[in-house]
């Protein structure tokens, strides 16, 4: 069976190499410096869950978010906040925008792999399905 897939969006790339490696182990990691170059990749991926920074240059997780959910297949794909940025706004405006874990940098290995195995599925488009007439 194919791993599921998992996107990690951060302008910090000590900390996409940190997440991966962690992530890698049980997932398909992809990883993106930015958002600038998300919807070419979700023209052709289909992650299965997506880890967001929310402080980033040019797009941040906010931004990012109505880009992901204009996809008809990432309409419910979990999406998930790996953030140094803690404020209780922050927090409120993350889950109003559908946002499922905000978790706070820096984070344990076995914390990050716990929250991300309490919400990854795997996105139906990925299935073969068959129909019977």
């Amino acid at each position: 069976m194919e791993r599921l897939k998992v996107l990690c969006v951060d302008d910090n790339m000590y900390m996409l190499k940190a997440v991966s490696a962690v992530l890698s182990g049980v997932y398909d990691v992809s990883i993106l410096p930015d958002g600038t170059r998300l919807k070419e990749y979700l023209e052709r991926e289909t992650p299965d869950l997506f880890l967001l920074d929310y402080y980033m240059p040019v797009l941040n997780g906010f931004e990012l978010i109505p880009i992901i959910r204009e996809f008809p297949e990432h309409r419910n794909t979990p999406i998930v906040f790996l953030t140094a940025i803690y404020n209780i706004e922050c927090v409120k405006q993350a889950i109003s925008l559908g946002v499922i874990e905000y978790i706070v940098k820096p984070v344990s290995n076995e914390n990050l792999l716990a929250k991300i195995a309490r919400h990854i599925v795997r996105n139906p488009k990925n299935e073969i399905t068959s129909e019977m007439d």
